[in-house]
């Protein structure tokens, strides 16, 4: 379980690693070099406006934390962990998991699927995912990116829910990037906020939502 992260130099630069286009990186306003993001709780919820840089920040936490061998790992964070578990991160994102979108099915899909909409393939694919977190070791960090992609309204909630019910069983930190206001209401989740420089911090309960919202009146 990770308490803390530090932006180092290292975070903005750009990184080919193993030739996988891994690793390239950008300045965020919000996590200027030397921002300490304190993220000591089971339940992690990122925050932020399209292109403020959620994606990216889980992105780089998994590379530092994913061994590649035969290649020193970015220096993006100074990581300090709560305990003495190190684990190889289980990571999910939607479009690396959910079949290509078209208005009509694929040919190639198998058919075993073909016959899924979008949002019955992601909840499939994550259920997957999840029963790997259920088996997953006290300690271990999992990050999500969008979990909530193509889940319906009455869904969402209980997906969130669902989350924080693993997390407390099983001991397993979730970092997870999101527009779904349910994640926000966990107790005890730490809440990261990219809109703001830098980056805001908040617990459970301090964070002010309609506030939040306010900030916005026209797209």
């Amino acid at each position: 379980m990770i308490e803390s992260l530090v932006i180092l130099p290292e975070f903005e630069n750009y990184r080919d690693i193993g030739g996988q286009g891994f690793g390239k990186g950008y300045r965020l306003p919000s996590l200027p070099v030397g921002t300490k993001l304190d993220i000591n709780s089971l339940m992690v919820v990122i925050i932020g406006d399209n292109g403020s840089g959620k994606s990216t920040l889980l992105e780089k936490i998994c590379i530092q934390l994913t061994p590649f061998p035969g290649i020193r790992n970015p220096l993006y964070f100074d990581i300090t962990y709560a305990d003495d578990s190190r684990y190889r991160p289980l990571k999910f994102r939607p479009e690396e998991q959910v079949r290509d979108e078209t208005f009509f099915a694929r040919p190639d899909l198998d058919n075993e699927y073909g016959h899924l909409s979008s949002g019955e393939y992601q909840k499939l694919e994550l259920m997957k995912f999840l029963e790997v977190c259920r088996k997953a070791p006290s300690g271990a960090v999992a990050f999500i990116d969008e979990p909530e992609l193509h889940f319906s309204l009455m869904r969402k909630r209980a997906l969130a829910d669902t989350f924080a019910t693993i997390a407390n069983e099983r001991g397993l930190q979730f970092i997870i990037a999101t527009h779904e206001p349910s994640f926000l209401a966990i107790p005890h989740a730490r809440i990261i906020v990219l809109d703001n420089v830098p980056a805001g911090q908040y617990n459970a309960g301090e964070f002010n939502l309609e506030e939040y919202q306010s900030r916005v009146h026209s797209l």
